[in-house]
């Protein structure tokens, strides 16, 4: 992986903005430059991963009920076939 860095420019929304705000108020995200980048990455690993073996994302809420994550755009097209069949 090279450290070579490109420079872009990105028009975002209101709620794009309001979403680096939250993810720069975490202790491990340094700048705007790095929530975008850590959110990019992320989303990159949860598409690779979904698109590769059709698994799904989920999570535990506050109730310990086991909940699927479905997110527009990268759950494989059987899983949206499923779904919205």
């Amino acid at each position: 992986m090279s450290n070579e860095m490109t420079r872009v420019t990105l028009n975002l929304t209101p709620s794009d903005i309001e979403n680096v705000a939250k993810l720069t108020d975490l202790p491990s995200i340094r700048n705007r430059t790095h929530a975008v980048s850590t959110a990019l990455a992320f989303t990159a690993y949860v598409a690779e991963v979904l698109q590769s073996n059709g698994s799904g994302l989920f999570f535990r809420d506050a109730d310990n009920e086991i909940r699927r994550i479905v997110v527009p755009g990268l759950e494989p097209a059987s899983s949206r076939e499923a779904a919205f069949g």
